[in-house]
C-alpha cells in the first residue's frame, strides 16, 4: 500500500461501474484489484535481491567518496542509493510481519501446546460465569428509557460507521477478502460512499 502505483490502481478500479447488489459490487472490485496488483506484488517479491544490490551498491559508492570527497555526483548518487535502501528495508519489515502473522495461523492449525495455552487464557476471560433470572431482580434493576430506546432503534449513520473503521486494531492479518483493515482505513475516502450503500442496503 506504500507503492505509488497501489494508488493509482486502487483509484482506477475503484471508479470503475461493477453490476449487482452493494456487497457484490464491493467483492468485485476488491478481486479485480488483486488481479492489477499480481504485477506489483511479483516485482516486489524480490525485495531480497533488490535490497543487497542496494547496500552492494551504497558500498562502491562511498568507497568512491572516500577518493574524491569533492564529486556532487557520487554525493547524489548515495543519497539516491540510500533512499532506495530504506524503500527495500521497508517492504522486508512488512513481509517479515506478514510471515509472524502467517506462522501464528500455522501454529493454531497445528494445534501446538502454545496455541491451547493462549486459548485457554482467552476463554478465561471472555466466559460469562453465572447468570441471574430471578424476575424480581429485573424488574427492579434499571430499565431504558423511551428516548434510550429509540436511539437504540435509529439507521447507523456514517459518522458511526467512519469512527468504527477507525477503530479497529490495526496490523492484523488480513481478512476473507484477502485485504487488512489498514486498506480500509487508508482509502477511506475512496471506499467510503461503497460502505454506506452496504448500510442503506
Amino acid at each position: 500500500m506504500e507503492l505509488p502505483q497501489f494508488q493509482s490502481i486502487i483509484q482506477q478500479v475503484w471508479k470503475q461501474y461493477y453490476e449487482g447488489a452493494p456487497m457484490q459490487q464491493i467483492w468485485s472490485k476488491l478481486k479485480n484489484m488483486k488481479e492489477q496488483l499480481k504485477e506489483v506484488n511479483a516485482y516486489m517479491a524480490s525485495y531480497k535481491q533488490r535490497l543487497e544490490q542496494a547496500r552492494e551498491k551504497l558500498d562502491i559508492i562511498q568507497s568512491q567518496i572516500k577518493q574524491k570527497p569533492m564529486s556532487q555526483t557520487l554525493f547524489n548518487e548515495e543519497k539516491i542509493t540510500l533512499d532506495e535502501i530504506e524503500k527495500w528495508s521497508n517492504v522486508e519489515e512488512q513481509v517479515m510481519r506478514q510471515k509472524s502473522k502467517a506462522c501464528w495461523i500455522e501454529c493454531g492449525d497445528a494445534n501446538t501446546k502454545y496455541f491451547h495455552a493462549q486459548w485457554k487464557i482467552r476463554s478465561s476471560q471472555n466466559s460469562i460465569t453465572s447468570i441471574y433470572t430471578d424476575t424480581a431482580i429485573i424488574k427492579e434493576g434499571p430499565c431504558l428509557t423511551i428516548s434510550q430506546q429509540r436511539t437504540l432503534i435509529q439507521d447507523v449513520t456514517m459518522e458511526e460507521i467512519t469512527e468504527a473503521i477507525r477503530e479497529m486494531p490495526k496490523d492484523k492479518a488480513p481478512g476473507v477478502d484477502g485485504f487488512p483493515v489498514e486498506f480500509f482505513t487508508r482509502n477511506w475516502e475512496l471506499v467510503k460512499e461503497d460502505i454506506l450503500q452496504l448500510n442503506n442496503s
